[in-house]
């Protein structure tokens, strides 16, 4: 029993390491399926490589000096339980709605394609994670310290990570039987339900984020346990955010991609 306990905690633990590569990639393959043939050849070309593997980059580039500007448009942290207002929330268009309008216009202009089409590739799924449209006070949930404690499990982390990792590890592992490609199936069975008119306007997709947050957020406080239940409770928030973040972003690149 102790020795299955540890296999389970070194699996949780490789995927909690992962968990942003593997979330991202999620959600491009999910993309990739609904982006037109056509439009995909041109995409990886552009790129130089399947845009299935790009899914980092904009986050392994964002403290190198010619990059620091673009830390800021990964998220977007509004008033607590408050609505979010774009003219006070985003000042001077720095955060993830300003960034991904930034890029959208630079496929319009159809100039240097490459690095705009790999930070879409990133800031359109981050922007369906709950806690990049989370609350000042805690700065989506990056000081707002929990137990992380399902399955036996037992971990002290930061809140955002909770979201960013930890939940979608838990995912694959307790329900999908540790198979990613399971689980990707189960997400793409689920994009296919959403409407090939689904809005891409990064300011409605940041409100329809910020009105999850009550849930997310509920019984959730500083040293707080986050149990079996939480992380059930918010499963179906999980899957839908990343499968709706796949379809939209194929939405986006069929736009504008020509």
């Amino acid at each position: 029993m102790v020795f299955k306990y540890l296999l389970i905690f070194i699996n949780l633990l490789n995927f909690t390491l992962s968990w942003n590569s593997i979330g991202h990639s999620l959600i491009l393959r999910i993309a990739e399926k609904h982006i037109r043939s056509d439009k995909l050849k041109k995409i990886n070309n552009i790129v130089g490589e399947p845009i299935t593997n790009v899914g980092d980059w904009a986050d392994l580039i964002k403290h190198k000096p010619n990059y620091k500007w673009t830390e800021h448009l990964h998220f977007i942290n509004i008033e607590n339980n408050k609505k979010l207002n774009y003219i006070t929330d985003c000042i001077k268009n720095k955060c993830i709605i300003g960034g991904i309008n930034n890029f959208i216009w630079q496929l319009i202009e159809k100039k240097n394609l490459n690095e705009p089409i790999r930070f879409l590739a990133h800031l359109f799924a981050d922007i369906h994670q709950p806690l990049h449209c989370g609350y000042k006070k805690d700065l989506g949930g990056n000081i707002l310290y929990v137990q992380y404690n399902v399955h036996n499990l037992s971990v002290k982390r930061n809140f955002h990570i909770v979201w960013d990792k930890s939940m979608i590890s838990s995912r694959i592992l307790l329900d999908f039987n540790n198979d990613i490609d399971k689980y990707f199936n189960h997400l793409y069975r689920i994009s296919i339900t959403y409407m090939d008119d689904e809005s891409i306007d990064p300011l409605i997709i940041a409100h329809e984020t910020v009105e999850l947050l009550p849930n997310v957020y509920r019984n959730v406080y500083e040293n707080c346990t986050l149990d079996y239940q939480y992380y059930k409770d918010n499963c179906d928030i999980l899957d839908r955010q990343l499968a709706i973040a796949g379809k939209r972003m194929a939405i986006l690149f069929n736009t504008y991609i020509e």
